[in-house]
């Protein structure tokens, strides 16, 4: 009798185990299938001496993205557009500045060190799968907490969107810059109103 309880109680936690993992891969195939998508929140950024609130709206299609910036970073309104290839900086009243990464880009013309890169990833409560992370699930299967590079990521305020369940907030800290995006509201593409 005491051994079969010892086997059963050996089997549970590797069953827990199997179900997270399960879930969790679930949740990855679904969010992944997402392509496109736009998306408002709002957009929080502190550094060491300074604290900027603003709102994003982001397009998302299938290669190329545009995402606008209203208010942080001094900015009165900025944007990000591009693709795999090239993406371009516009601030109103200035040249346009391109180049091959928004996170350089932005780091040359407004001297912040944002993921934008990795957003893609990010926002949709998924890491970038080609770099190593370290994930931490809530119940669900879903991300809790993850580190990816050099940045700490809480996800909470899960919601439903095509199919998948995607965060409504996602708190990234990396050193002294912290970049909140609270109140994301997803929806389809053919429902946006950019």
């Amino acid at each position: 009798m005491l051994l079969l309880s010892a086997c059963a109680s050996n089997r549970g936690p590797e069953t827990a185990e199997q179900n997270d993992s399960i879930r969790w891969q679930q949740h990855l195939n679904e969010v992944q299938k997402i392509a496109g998508w736009y998306v408002t929140a709002k957009i929080i950024i502190k550094s060491a001496d300074e604290r900027f609130s603003g709102y994003l709206a982001w397009q998302q299609g299938q290669a190329d993205y545009e995402i606008d910036f209203v208010g942080p970073m001094g900015a009165g309104a900025m944007r990000i557009t591009g693709n795999a290839e090239q993406s371009l900086l516009i601030i109103p009243d200035k040249p346009a500045y391109s180049g091959s990464s928004p996170e350089q880009l932005l780091r040359d013309n407004t001297g912040y060190r944002l993921p934008v890169s990795q957003f893609y990833y990010w926002a949709r409560g998924i890491p970038n799968p080609e770099l190593p992370y370290q994930p931490r699930l809530n119940h669900r299967g879903q991300l809790k907490q993850l580190r990816q590079l050099d940045w700490d990521l809480e996800y909470s305020d899960y919601q439903p969107f095509n199919g998948a369940v995607l965060p409504g907030k996602v708190v990234m800290v990396s050193g002294e810059l912290e970049i909140k995006l609270i109140r994301l509201n997803w929806q389809a593409i053919d429902s946006a109103v950019p």
